[in-house]
């Protein structure tokens, strides 16, 4: 996917310095704008035009192996187009970064731009929990952790007390091994980049990415791998959004919840006409057990997916939810 999402370093600078719309050239292979709902201002498709950074100001960022998240955070509260550039080794992550309260940004990586987790499911890890996979997933078969924290799920607390107990980490900062948290902004374009996270597992831990309360986002041309909740996640009030020509996958780091895209966490939240989301032109693949996508409350358009993966569940159309699944 690497060699497939990667854009000549020259034509994308050109591209996001000097255009001031998001239809530059970037691709030789589609149309290089958002094509769904992030187009549309109203349910009745008027126009809205997404174009993040636009011709604003910009800086190039590259890895220094520390803590390279509070850096493109810095980076994204100061500038309008922050330009990821792989050429030395990938960007890591202590813990999530939160994107709070921006409008009209554009984060768009060159060589090869990796995003990752520091913490890992290593082997070691992975077999201290490797008997735990069929325990319990209903909500009330859990219960509290030696830090005093009430887990609802058994097969959740008993995979988090193992880690507690080998780790000694009161805080549980592992939990918190995603990318982003991407909450209350809009016209937020995020084009080719690679996030990789820690590997799944039970843990009710970040996704890789999290839209809160957005409206207007564009991911293109991105790679999910990993995510130790799930890939992508969107609450129930996010809006207008589009994922285009990305892979989802998981690789070997597994324990469980291998759950990739989840849109709506509860049944209990209202129904606000919101959750418009537009996936085209993506690959679903390696290993990926179930939500691709699922959705509550939410309106969902799935254009000329590529579904590669073997799971348990398919599209997972949930409470008050409705999909059209094309091609």
């Amino acid at each position: 996917m690497k060699g497939n999402t990667q854009i000549t370093t020259a034509l994308l600078l050109a591209a996001v310095l000097v255009s001031v719309s998001c239809k530059g050239a970037l691709n030789g292979f589609d149309l290089n704008r958002p094509l769904g709902w992030a187009t549309c201002a109203t349910v009745d498709a008027e126009p809205y035009e997404l174009c993040g950074g636009g011709g604003g100001g910009s800086i190039v960022l590259k890895a220094e192996g520390k803590d390279d998240g509070k850096r493109i955070q810095e980076a994204l509260n100061r500038f309008d187009v922050v330009i990821l550039d792989g050429s030395a080794g990938e960007f890591v992550f202590e813990r999530t970064v939160t994107v709070d309260s921006l409008s009209g940004k554009t984060l768009v990586g060159i060589n090869g731009a990796v995003l990752r987790s520091r913490f890992v499911l290593t082997e070691q890890i992975r077999s201290l929990l490797q008997d735990t996979g069929n325990l319990p997933t209903n909500v009330g078969t859990g219960n509290v952790l030696s830090n005093g924290l009430k887990v609802g799920e058994r097969r959740e607390q008993v995979q988090r007390q193992i880690l507690l107990d080998a780790f000694g980490d009161e805080k549980e900062t592992y939990r918190f091994s995603g990318i982003f948290h991407v909450r209350q902004c809009d016209n937020f374009i995020v084009r080719n980049i690679a996030f990789e996270g820690p590997g799944a597992v039970d843990l009710g831990g970040d996704p890789l990415v999290r839209l809160s309360s957005c409206d207007h986002v564009w991911i293109d041309h991105c790679s999910f791998t990993d995510g130790i909740k799930c890939n992508i996640c969107m609450s129930y009030d996010t809006d207008f959004v589009d994922v285009t020509w990305t892979l989802f996958q998981y690789s070997d780091k597994v324990v469980n919840h291998n759950y990739c895209c989840l849109m709506g966490s509860s049944d209990n939240n209202p129904n606000i006409g919101a959750l418009k989301v537009t996936f085209a032109n993506d690959i679903w693949g390696n290993n990926i057990r179930a939500r691709v996508p699922m959705c509550r409350l939410g309106t969902v358009h799935i254009l000329n997916n590529l579904y590669s993966c073997v799971g348990t569940r398919g599209i997972n159309p949930r409470k008050d939810s409705r999909f059209l699944i094309e091609g």
